[in-house]
């Protein structure tokens, strides 16, 4: 089972093997995994999620992650195991929520580290950025043909998994306007006006 130390353990053994990643760039010291820079990536998403579990837990257990299908997403995410990355985005009950995160993650190393990367990892970062959009954009169009009442009570429903946050806060957060822009939610922010 997953827990916090061992979690802390992965992504140090992973630094010491795999310097071509997106954590060297910023010189990541794995001290826990609420390190600044995951939270700098994370921005307030890190806040959302983790506060509300840090709440819950009891003070000095090194106890299991509630969701640790997340939490192994975004330690593939990070460490661009796009691979790994795949196989947990297809764990997560809401993919399109996943997908929505992963965009963020990816919108923010190009937006942290622009002149940083180099072109190589940038190109990836983007290809990952556009496919992780691209997936929330087609499960969304795919729902809402299926049935858009549902759609919408899907684009309004808190994600557990996600800090309680909506599709529509994770496609803000993620800067994703060709999911914004989608039918269903237009209609979604038509209704709320």
């Amino acid at each position: 089972f997953l827990t916090k130390s061992r979690l802390e353990e992965i992504y140090g053994e992973t630094l010491k093997i795999s310097p071509d990643i997106l954590l060297q760039q910023e010189k990541f010291k794995p001290d826990s995994v609420a390190s600044d820079y995951i939270m700098k990536l994370l921005s307030s998403n890190y806040h959302v999620i983790y506060t509300l579990e840090l709440k819950n837990e009891s003070k000095g257990e090194d106890s299991q992650f509630k969701y640790p299908e997340r939490e192994l997403f975004v330690y593939s995410l990070l460490f661009m195991r796009l691979d790994s990355a795949e196989y947990f985005w297809g764990e997560m009950l809401s993919k399109s929520a996943a997908a929505l995160f992963g965009a963020q993650v990816f919108q923010a190393v190009i937006t942290s580290h622009l002149t940083t990367l180099d072109t190589e990892l940038l190109t990836k970062v983007s290809e990952a950025l556009n496919s992780y959009r691209t997936r929330a954009d087609k499960i969304m169009l795919k729902c809402y043909k299926k049935d858009n009442m549902q759609t919408t009570t899907l684009l309004k429903a808190e994600n557990l998994t996600w800090g309680r946050q909506t599709c529509l806060d994770l496609a803000l957060k993620s800067d994703s306007k060709s999911f914004i822009a989608q039918i269903a939610c237009q209609k979604l922010a038509n209704q709320v006006w």
